[in-house]
């Protein structure tokens, strides 16, 4: 190694030496050198580990399966599947642009979609027997207070499914809900479908991981049906929101006591939701989606 010019240059880090004007003692010079040799070695040990053409195709079935994946859900699932690989998301998103040839464009509807016409709304809530109006009569200068269940009682999860045409069908879940579940679900709705000569709807559902299930996807597509996916975040686009409103505040119109069952109680709620509540819901939520696309803020 030439000491007489000595140039370091690491990072962005530049240092000119001149030797003959700051003479070095030789004994110094051979810590120098490993000093040096050393920042070299750590240099190339932290370079960041590079992802390959596996990682790519595992990146481009991802995002075939779910366009809508947000950036660190895809990171997570990736390296998750590829253990000990450590990529930050500054590098994961150059990958996916450069590598898988994978950009961020703005959802635009597929071809043949008409929301007033061809497509059915899938999704889940949750029951209780606490569920009340958060507003009650009282006299003036007391308080008020509403006598319910002093424990929350067991949770009952209802899958249901609403339509251009009212509602297809509500079923209770079981606890542990999953994939085989929402399966078993989407085979009645698809039955009732068939014999009122619906096939080819469109079955839209929220961003719910079980139902991202290959499983789920699959026995749709075999039996005709197409399944779309809300993009994340997104309750305001879904209709079926409206029609769980309904039935909740149907349910809280009066509290529940011993001899009520809660099972019961929803069922006739959700007798109450009619054609032309859907109607309405649709056309709600199909008046956001414009503003969605110019990227308006606190929608709902």
């Amino acid at each position: 190694m030439d000491f007489d010019a000595l140039a370091i240059q690491y990072g962005k880090v530049q240092m000119l030496v001149d030797m003959d004007t700051f003479p070095v003692p030789e004994p110094q010079l051979s810590e120098m050198e490993e000093m040096m040799e050393s920042l070299v070695e750590t240099k190339i040990r932290q370079e960041p580990k590079m992802l390959f053409p596996q990682h790519s195709a595992f990146l481009i079935g991802l995002f075939d399966v779910n366009s809508s994946t947000v950036l660190g859900e895809a990171r997570q699932k990736l390296c998750e599947h590829f253990n000990d690989l450590e990529i930050s998301i500054r590098g994961f998103y150059k990958h996916i642009r450069e590598k898988c040839s994978i950009s961020l464009k703005t959802i635009e509807l597929p071809a043949g979609v008409n929301f007033c016409e061809n497509y059915v709304f899938i999704d889940e809530t949750g029951f209780h027997s606490q569920l009340m109006r958060s507003r009650a009569w009282s006299k003036a200068g007391n308080p008020v207070i509403v006598k319910v269940h002093t424990q929350k009682g067991v949770n009952i999860s209802i899958v249901g499914c609403s339509s251009p045409f009212g509602t297809i069908c509500f079923s209770k879940l079981k606890k542990g809900t999953s994939a085989y579940h929402i399966v078993k679900f989407m085979k009645s709705v698809m039955d009732i479908l068939d014999k009122h000569s619906k096939k080819g709807m469109f079955n839209v559902m929220d961003n719910c991981k079980i139902q991202h299930s290959y499983f789920v996807v699959d026995v749709t597509n075999k039996r005709g049906y197409k399944t779309l996916f809300m993009p994340p975040y997104s309750p305001f686009l879904n209709p079926i929101e409206g029609c769980w409103f309904k039935i909740k505040k149907n349910i809280r119109r009066s509290p529940l006591d011993k001899s009520n069952m809660l099972t019961p109680r929803i069922a006739e709620a959700c007798k109450q939701v009619t054609v032309t509540n859907c109607q309405g819901w649709i056309r709600h939520a199909e008046s956001h989606w414009d503003r969605c696309i110019q990227k308006e803020m606190g929608l709902k």
